[in-house]
């Protein structure tokens, strides 16, 4: 009985354990990112135009998040939404000039239009996806205002957790 009772104590200490260095790590990892982002703020500030804000924050992002795919993409009058800054990872088929442009029927536009974000583990399984085909997985759009949606995509499952969101 008491070699029970002291392995039982020995496991509770290790998920203890074990549940306070993932959430340190969790932390540090969020900390190195709002660090990253700030020193990518100075460059924001000095765009002149909202290209070149694009183009500074899909830069950002793809290093300091490191995802497959990130974009903006800007709403047009016509009622799409067409890529302004676009990055693929090398592993990654797609090229920038590849990028879609996404009209009324697609989940981007629905983001757009609801200003209420999206995330999915498997976009594949939503009938909305833009290519049926898609080699993405997860995927994360958040609404930019009137200006358009920023697009995040992993070709892995289930990638984006709550510091992807937060930063």
């Amino acid at each position: 009985q008491t070699d029970k009772t002291f392995f039982e104590l020995l496991r509770t200490s290790l998920i203890a354990a074990f549940d306070r260095v993932q959430r340190e790590q969790r932390q540090r990892r969020r900390n190195e990112q709002i660090t990253a982002l700030h020193k990518w703020s100075r460059d924001l500030i000095a765009a002149t135009t909202r290209d070149d804000v694009a183009e500074i924050a899909v830069e950002a992002a793809r290093k300091v998040l490191d995802h497959d795919s990130c974009g903006v993409y800007f709403a047009q009058e016509d009622g799409r939404l067409v890529p302004s800054a676009v990055q693929f990872a090398e592993t990654v088929t797609l090229s920038p000039p590849d990028a879609p442009t996404f009209d009324y029927d697609s989940i981007a536009w629905d983001v757009y239009d609801s200003g209420e974000e999206y995330l999915t583990d498997d976009v594949r399984e939503d009938p909305r996806r833009y290519n049926p085909e898609t080699e993405f997985r997860s995927e994360l759009v958040l609404p930019l205002d009137s200006y358009g949606v920023g697009l995040f995509g992993s070709t892995e499952a289930g990638v984006f957790d709550g510091v992807d969101q937060s930063v």
